[in-house]
């Protein structure tokens, strides 16, 4: 019987891409395991390893010789193989050839439809050794890459140039090649902490080994969970609680090998800015993790994740502060100017929406603004809503669209409009309804309950149902391109399980007019919400990018002062 050990592949890459780091590494160990079942290696679980700078698979028990194969073919028909005098016809002679021996070693095989000639051989096994590499070559061929790249004369290709490939089978370094590379049977540990090559002894020890001397915490969920305690950590010493984004956790873990929070702080004035908009631009530009009061306020501090422990951890926190400064001084430029135009007039945004394409078919955001307000005055009277303040919602719920911060942070769409219509000094209804109207975003979202936002709401969700029925763009099992389906599941935002029956007179969307466009960020449970995408530099904009030809849309008419700090 063949001999079981341990299979270790492990390749060692420049830095890879955050969200490639994971997926990457588990198409190797599920392939890899696959491959040697296939290929009759009777191999045991499979454990994969993920850092930026290497996947690898560990396989249990996998035997360094294939299983032997029984080959059986069966050829023609005796009766048609043979003449009246015994002697072969051309077909038992050119099937004797096919397998390789004379006609008398054939074998014959009766069954209920006839007599046949028969051959069975028995193939030894193959060692691992001779076909892992061509295994290996086939496996990375067909990973899933955004972009492959090349790094030198030879003709491969990986998402990063590959600078190793270790190969252990138990204490057995295998003999072989990939990507040009020899198979070696050491890897190397943390960039900075331990560059130099580490020997692994045996397959089972290659994660200890790297944790102990690489200074590398090569498991994903290890690390994971490494980031997550040096996070709360570092907050419980501050006083905070951290927003903990599991996406972001994710792409920070997926960015480090060994993980070390540090602990930074900003000017308490950027704290007039909403605290969605600093959350957003920590989160998304600098991969911060803020910090919240018990009251849920957000404090004056973040913790971010190095890669490295520093001798000198002085600097690496004045370097974080520093270059998130001028990420928040952008957050509060946008907001003191969009709260200018808010206050002053809110017909610049509003106004803007006619020149901004919402589906080539259904003309442009204005459009779809005056469809919605036709649709949410008339059914308010049905939700218990002032059909006039419902209208009045709807004209305004979209008014953010043209805003700077909605511009760079289009999650924050209808949150900021709530934020802008409240200081413009429309009534808490009106304000309200501009953020609540996307709901429900998923099946577990919560749904508006105020008259107002579920008259608008309804209005919003009609208006993009009618329209996709009456160009036919109907979704079906296999594609749904406009996120329909998801749209139709929010199409109740009262909750109450009730029927709202009212006529879709001149608030629906016509044949002539089309559906939205492929202009929308999908949310959490599919929902979308239109996108403003700038075009040509800060001085032209376009929201919703739909299949027409795009719409170029000047900044607003009062221009835009200096922005001191302003990220580069």
């Amino acid at each position: 019987m063949a001999e079981r050990e341990d299979l270790l592949v492990e390749i060692g890459c420049e830095e890879l891409p955050a969200g490639s780091v994971l997926a990457l590494a588990e198409n190797l160990g599920e392939q890899l395991r696959h491959t040697l079942d296939a290929e009759g290696f009777a191999p045991g679980d499979v454990q994969v390893f993920a850092t930026p700078r290497r996947i690898a698979a560990l396989i249990a028990s996998v035997q360094s010789q294939q299983n032997d194969r029984d080959i059986e073919r069966r050829g023609p028909a005796v009766q048609a193989a043979f003449d009246d005098t015994g002697a072969p016809k051309p077909a038992a002679l050119g099937f004797a050839k096919s397998v390789g021996v004379a006609v008398e070693d054939l074998e014959r095989l009766k069954t209920d439809k006839g007599e046949w000639l028969y051959y069975k051989l028995v193939q030894p096994g193959q060692p691992l050794e001779a076909l892992l590499p061509n295994m290996l070559e086939k496996i990375i061929a067909a990973m899933p890459m955004p972009k492959r790249m090349r790094w030198s004369d030879v003709e491969v290709d990986f998402l990063r140039p590959v600078h190793w490939v270790l190969v252990k089978h138990g204490a057995d370094t295998l003999s072989g090649e990939l990507m040009g590379l020899p198979f070696v049977g050491q890897t190397r540990g943390h960039r900075f902490h331990a560059p130099d090559a580490l020997p692994i002894s045996h397959a089972t020890e290659y994660q200890e080994t790297l944790l102990a001397q690489g200074k590398v915490i090569a498991d994903f969920q290890q690390r994971r969970e490494r980031v997550v305690a040096a996070v709360k950590a570092d907050a419980d010493v501050f006083g905070g609680r951290p927003v903990m984004d599991e996406d972001l956790i994710d792409e920070v873990t997926a960015l480090v090998e060994w993980p070390v929070a540090v602990t930074g702080t900003f000017e308490a004035e950027y704290l007039d800015v909403p605290k969605e908009a600093l959350i957003q631009t920590m989160q998304e530009n600098q991969r911060y993790f803020p910090l919240l009061s018990d009251d849920g306020s957000l404090m004056a501090g973040f913790i971010t994740v190095s890669n490295i422990e520093s001798q000198q951890p002085e600097m690496v926190r004045h370097g974080n502060e520093r270059v998130v400064r001028p990420r928040l001084a952008d957050a509060k430029f946008f907001w003191e100017n969009d709260l200018r135009i808010a206050r002053s007039d809110l017909g610049t945004w509003t106004g803007a929406l006619e020149n901004v394409t919402f589906q080539r078919q259904l003309g442009s955001q204005g459009d779809r603004v005056r469809r919605i307000a036709a649709l949410a005055a008339e059914i308010a009277p049905l939700v218990g809503a002032d059909p006039e303040e419902a209208r009045r919602a709807a004209e305004l719920c979209k008014a953010d669209l043209g805003s700077e911060m909605v511009y760079e942070f289009p999650e924050l769409q209808g949150l900021m409009g709530r934020y802008y219509l409240e200081a413009a000094g429309e009534s808490q209804a009106v304000a309200s309804a501009a953020e609540e109207h996307y709901a429900p975003l998923g099946p577990s979202d919560d749904v508006p309950t105020a008259p107002v936002s579920v008259a608008v709401a309804l209005a919003d969700k009609l208006d993009l149902l009618t329209g996709f029925w009456a160009i036919d763009e109907k979704p079906t099992g296999s594609k749904d391109p406009f996120a329909l389906a998801p749209g139709g599941a929010g199409g109740d935002p009262a909750g109450a399980g009730e029927r709202v029956e009212t006529g879709i007179g001149a608030g629906a969307a016509g044949p002539d007019q089309g559906q939205p466009g492929r202009d929308g960020r999908r949310r959490a449970g599919g929902q979308r919400r239109a996108r403003p995408v700038r075009r040509a530099g800060r001085g032209r904009m376009r929201a919703g990018a739909g299949r027409g030809p795009p719409r170029l849309l000047p900044r607003p008419a009062q221009g835009l002062p200096a922005r001191p700090g302003a990220a580069p």
